[in-house]
């Protein structure tokens, strides 16, 4: 009977918790939501902009370590020169 209530015993604990987490919840009012919706937006394009600056500063020296020649622009007909000096991190993740 001790094997059976060790494993139920967390079980239970979780549930009691999770009651109590719900009956504490409340919806949020409009000035609460526009507060939390204005701050992941600022959130997203503050991590935007983090994440372009890191890019632009690290396809120089992308270049620079790789070695780049003269037709390796970024457009559209030069697509797979430009894969072909990205890492191997996966199809998707090649294109950025």
């Amino acid at each position: 009977m001790d094997v059976i209530d060790s494993a139920v015993d967390p079980l239970r604990d979780f549930a009691k918790d999770s009651i109590r987490l719900v009956k504490r919840c409340h919806k949020p009012d409009r000035k609460e939501f526009s507060k939390v919706a204005v701050r992941t937006a600022i959130g997203f394009v503050v991590m935007g902009f983090v994440g372009f600056f890191v890019k632009l500063i690290f396809i120089p020296i992308n270049n620079i370590i790789v070695g780049s020649d003269d037709n390796s622009t970024y457009g559209d007909e030069n697509l797979a020169n430009v894969m072909m000096h990205q890492p191997s991190s996966g199809f998707f993740l090649s294109f950025f």
